[in-house]
């Protein structure tokens, strides 16, 4: 099984996606169609925390020294923002449920840590938005992949899932969905995993299990690992012989772009 270090930009990534998950109601009992890698959300490290690396700085300190080479239309500089402010996104949302529920789903020592990063920071979520949506749209994959986690609060005001018959939720939650496909083909696997969810539960989609079983297939063979796995065979005990092979030979794309992500690194 290949599992990333912890400095591998996507690795970092797949840590985000699943602190947004935590960080947020809406979206803890959200889960990847299959999970056999698991990320690493915490660390000892000073100034680190759900797997991004800090440098020692601080939230406001990190951002200022991106905002304007983002400001100027660089992806990578406003998806560097994101992934800072998005701790201290998720701290508010934490005190937030402490003080209505009485408990949050952050403690102890990564609280503690979070609320030093975010010390002296001032942004606000509109402008997280706008970070992630600029990155995700000058290409960055990883950026793309987490789009879909971090939408508006009017696309997501209640349900788990958007509800498409409101056609501006549906036009956001389209271009989301056309962000993982990017990012797929650009090796992401943290899209692959959710577009199979996605297609597995027809989640605001028609349901297609062929295309699920392309998702769910391609990042079995990324990691190599067996396709007799329950995870994947769920799908694929629902498809004909020819629709197993259909989605087989079409996971080989995304399997080779995954490839071609890990040798350009």
């Amino acid at each position: 099984m290949c599992i990333r270090t912890s400095d591998d930009p996507s690795n970092q990534a797949l840590n985000i996606v699943q602190s947004t998950k935590a960080w947020s109601p809406r979206f803890s009992n959200v889960t990847s169609a299959s999970q056999p890698v698991e990320a690493k959300t915490t660390s000892s490290d000073e100034g680190e925390i759900f797997g991004l690396n800090l440098d020692g700085k601080t939230v406001a300190q990190y951002v200022r020294e991106y905002y304007g080479a983002a400001d100027k239309g660089d992806p990578k500089a406003a998806f560097k923002i994101y992934q800072a402010e998005l701790i201290c996104d998720g701290l508010k949302s934490n005190e937030r449920a402490q003080s209505t529920k009485g408990e949050g789903w952050l403690n102890g020592a990564d609280m503690r840590k979070a609320q030093k990063l975010c010390d002296g920071f001032n942004g606000n979520r509109n402008e997280l938005l706008k970070y992630i949506a600029q990155a995700a749209k000058g290409g960055v994959a990883d950026a793309q992949a987490l789009f879909i986690n971090t939408p508006p609060d009017w696309v997501l005001d209640g349900p788990l899932i958007p509800d498409t018959t409101n056609p501006h939720v549906k036009e956001w939650y389209e271009q989301a969905i056309g962000y993982l496909n990017q990012a797929a083909t650009q090796g992401n696997q943290m899209a692959m995993l959710d577009l199979a969810r996605i297609y597995k539960n027809g989640d605001g989609v028609q349901k297609n299990l062929q295309m699920a079983a392309t998702f769910e297939i391609a990042y079995f063979q990324i990691h190599k690992l067996p396709l007799s796995n329950p995870l994947v065979a769920n799908i694929t005990n629902q498809l004909t012989p020819d629709q197993v092979r259909e989605a087989t030979s079409a996971a080989q794309v995304y399997v080779a772009a995954s490839d071609n992500a890990n040798n350009n690194q």
